[in-house]
């Protein structure tokens, strides 16, 4: 067994064979880390057989021949969580599809087993999910797509249909065809600059009008019309109001909210490599970054050209599900 007191009075404890245990500031609680193939950013080994903390807080902890870890424990990197341990049924799996928080700074994580609710900590409050026989509480358990509008409700995309959660009440809207809304996958939403709500699915385009409180197919609209029908599986809304729209194997569609102007931008022109958009993100220099199953494109408006991003540029993959921006610029 060898003990390491960290620069906070933590104590961390290895041995031959049992991975890494934190006892608590407390000293009452015991924490065990251990090496799971099956779970990325764990130890490397269970057996470990050095423990040393550099001058700058990373901890370092050497194996028997498996290789060296190291983590900060203030500052670590990634932060996993897994929706497996719920907090009134064991039912939500680690297939993540959409994130948001709300008002009071409770995260909501959508899997295909239904939705999970979490406190700032990370810690399961509350977990929704369709049972056998019982009234449903979603349209489905399968949840790709959630969004918080300005009214501080959750619009939740389901397989099936849209709801829409209202924290404050804990009441849940069920929308239909009655509606004008069709009981279909939902992939992606996004809030415009008005506060009203665009949702694409596979049957089409349709837009949530706050001030009037109704939706819109859009079937009738004068300049979104001839792309409302189509299947949009991608959907963003970008600086100065400007909505992206991606539409399976027709292409990307610019639209302009407050003009009310649209630009199609297709594999044929060289602008997309792909029409099976995954994720969007904005820099600071303007450029548009689009993923795709085909690879990454940064879209530069201005000048109305792109560049184009593989695995041969050194992505692990063609195919990107995610994007993001940070703070200082950096695409993720």
């Amino acid at each position: 067994l060898r003990i390491l007191v960290d620069q906070k009075g933590r104590i961390w404890m290895i041995s031959s064979n049992s991975g890494l245990t934190l006892l608590d500031p407390g000293g009452e609680t015991f924490y065990d880390y251990k090496n799971d193939p099956l779970i990325p950013n764990t130890l490397l080994s269970n057996q470990n057989i050095s423990i040393f903390q550099s001058r700058d807080g990373v901890i370092w902890i050497g194996t028997g021949g498996y290789g060296l870890s190291y983590f900060h424990p203030d500052e670590n990197l990634f932060f996993t969580v897994y929706p497996f341990l719920s907090a009134n049924q064991d039912f939500t799996d680690t297939w993540c599809r959409a994130v948001c928080d709300d008002e009071e700074g409770r995260m909501y994580l959508a899997t295909g087993k239904g939705l999970a609710q979490y406190d700032q900590h990370w810690k399961l409050l509350k977990t929704f999910s369709n049972e056998v026989d019982q009234k449903p509480i979603l349209h489905s358990n399968s949840s790709r797509s959630l969004l918080r509008d300005t009214d501080g409700n959750i619009w939740i995309g389901t397989a099936r249909g849209l709801n829409r959660y209202h924290p404050k009440t804990g009441i849940i809207d069920f929308f239909n065809p009655e509606d004008g809304m069709p009981l279909n996958f939902f992939w992606m939403m996004a809030m415009d600059d008005h506060g009203d709500v665009w949702f694409g699915s596979a049957t089409g385009l349709y837009k949530y009008i706050r001030g009037e409180n109704r939706f819109d197919n859009l079937r009738n609209d004068p300049v979104l019309a001839p792309y409302a029908p189509q299947n949009i599986q991608a959907i963003y809304a970008g600086k100065h109001n400007q909505l992206w729209i991606g539409m399976m194997d027709v292409g990307l569609v610019q639209y302009d909210v407050d003009r009310r102007e649209v630009k199609l931008l297709t594999m044929k022109d060289s602008l997309i490599s792909d029409t099976r958009f995954s994720s969007f993100a904005e820099d600071e220099d303007g450029l548009l970054w689009f993923g795709s199953e085909e690879g990454l494109v940064a879209y530069n408006v201005k000048e109305n050209r792109s560049r184009f991003f593989d695995g041969g540029d050194g992505l692990p993959s063609n195919r990107t599900n995610s994007l993001m921006v940070d703070s200082l610029n950096r695409l993720w």
